[in-house]
């Protein structure tokens, strides 16, 4: 958490782009993640504290072995969401199912189990961050 805190007040809150793989890798994606991971980590976990938002662990386990909470467990989401839709990049999938997650949903997941409202919530800076932490999720 200290992290977070000196990186936002060196004003280094947007460090470069974290590289995603070129197409046909494992994580699916040749787009570069344009937000901060250490930042997504903070706002998915709840330590950011943000306005009409629960925090993403509500819902979602990240640790390998957890099995589902509510929705998926997020541990190797980065890999799964790049072979969800054909020819939509891991990234793109991930914006799409935070902002819009009816647009597709997961089999073993009814449609109106993700929050619908996330759009109105976060900024364009606060979905990249947290797409980019979800990234990390290999």
């Amino acid at each position: 958490m200290a992290l977070l805190f000196l990186l936002l007040a060196c004003g280094n809150s947007k460090p470069a782009a974290l590289k995603g793989e070129g197409p046909g890798s494992e994580a699916g994606t040749s787009a570069a993640v344009a937000g901060n991971a250490v930042v997504g980590k903070a706002i998915f976990n709840g330590e950011l504290k943000i306005a009409r938002y629960l925090p993403c662990t509500t819902c979602h386990y990240v640790e390998p072995g957890y099995g589902v909470l509510v929705g998926p467990n997020m541990n190797g989401v980065a890999k799964r969401a790049g072979q969800r839709v054909a020819g939509k990049p891991a990234t793109q999938y991930l914006r799409e199912s935070i902002l819009k997650p009816e647009a597709y949903t997961v089999p073993e997941f009814p449609p109106g189990t993700m929050n619908q409202s996330y759009e109105g919530i976060f900024t364009e800076e606060q979905i990249n961050d947290v797409i980019a932490y979800l990234m990390t999720l290999k």
